[in-house]
């Protein structure tokens, strides 16, 4: 039986919803109202993954949510980047270029890396290189005459390794970055060399309030990020679950529909072939199912058709078989009326009128019709 095949759901090159774009990042390549977010989408096209293929699973969609997050943040560490740059030659500050010269390489291999899908490399590089370079400079300055007051901003700035850390790679590990960025801080107030307005600033209660500013940062920020990396999965899961129940009922939807495709096809089909059926019955040999490309049952049609050429061919086998044996019978039944005939013309020498017969032999019977018959040589013999 010949059926057509329900076309496979997973080959499809469907676009993603679009009530899911605002949890998934993907409004970065689609919002075109303004210049930024213009320049802002061309810069995720380019520096990020593409869309999660429908159906894809949680940690696709989480891979490439995160590759749209990293994809913003080095645009904007490069352009901080660029600004302490050049605050550190107009400020003549050369300790600051350590983090510069340090980062710039990194964000260019980890743009490379996030386009070809490694996050997580990005993630691990990011962070290295930001706390690395902040570590060099504090190193390099202490170094140079001690660390001063204004140098110990930079302590400050080391969130900025626990924000990427938080995006960019396992969440929960955020807290033990904060640790360890306290310990750095600690260790570079208490080991490194100092410079004297340093010390006195510490000895007067400075320490303290370092400290303490210290603290908050590095406890209120992990806090913050775990709470919004975790809204952002839970919604990515309730996304991703939603689009599965829409693509299910979809799919759901679609295989109904062409069941009730083929379910009408097959009522034709069955139609037809009761037609023909009804028409062969009733005597009509002639009637055949028309062999269609859309015919579902049009293995059945065919062998039905060949049922019917077939025993059309027999009958007609048959009824040619009877009509000779009706002609051999009345010929038969001829025979003895055509001798008598036959003798009697030529005895009597007299014209042959044979009577018709109903068969073909008519035809041959008409030209003998009215001939003159004489006996012959070996009947003249006998009656001598």
């Amino acid at each position: 039986m010949k059926t057509r095949s329900l076309p496979s759901t997973h080959n499809r090159t469907e676009a993603p919803d679009t009530w899911s774009y605002g949890v998934l990042g993907d409004h970065l390549f689609r919002d075109q109202t303004t210049l930024f977010a213009r320049l802002l989408g061309w810069w995720a096209r380019h520096t990020s993954l593409p869309d999660a293929k429908p159906g894809a699973s949680f940690a696709e969609r989480d891979r490439v949510r995160r590759a749209r997050i990293a994809s913003p943040m080095m645009l904007f560490l490069a352009i901080l980047l660029l600004l302490v740059a050049v605050i550190a030659f107009l400020g003549h500050n050369p300790n600051l270029l350590p983090v510069v010269e340090t980062l710039y390489p990194i964000i260019v291999l980890c743009l490379f890396l996030n386009r070809k899908g490694f996050v997580t490399w990005v993630g691990v590089l990011l962070s290295l290189g930001l706390v690395g370079g902040m570590c060099m400079t504090l190193v390099i300055t202490a170094l140079h005459g001690g660390l001063r007051p204004i140098d110990t901003q930079i302590l400050f700035l080391l969130f900025f390794d626990e924000m990427f850390f938080a995006m960019l790679l396992p969440i929960n590990a955020v807290f033990l970055v904060a640790l360890l960025n306290m310990l750095i801080s600690l260790a570079v107030l208490n080991l490194a060399p100092q410079a004297p307005a340093l010390t006195v600033l510490l000895a007067h209660g400075g320490s303290f309030s370092t400290l303490f500013r210290l603290g908050q940062i590095h406890v209120i920020v992990p806090f913050a990020l775990w709470v919004l990396v975790k809204t952002m999965q839970e919604q990515t899961q309730r996304a991703n679950m939603a689009e599965e129940l829409a693509r299910l009922e979809h799919d759901l939807s679609e295989l109904a529909s062409q069941q009730a495709e083929q379910n009408a096809a097959l009522e034709q089909s069955i139609t037809l072939l009761l037609t023909v059926h009804t028409c062969v019955a009733n005597g009509d040999l002639n009637a055949r199912v028309p062999l269609t490309h859309d015919l579902v049952l049009w293995d059945v049609a065919g062998q039905l058709n060949n049922l019917i050429a077939r025993y059309q061919k027999a009958r007609q086998d048959v009824q040619q078989a009877e009509q000779l044996a009706r002609s051999h019978q009345q010929m038969m039944e001829l025979y003895p009326v055509f001798r008598q005939a036959v003798q009697q013309a030529v005895r009597e020498q007299r014209p042959l009128q044979v009577p018709r017969s109903g068969t073909a032999l008519d035809l041959f019977l008409k030209e003998l019709g009215g001939v003159a018959l004489s006996p012959s040589p070996f009947q003249i013999q006998e009656r001598a």
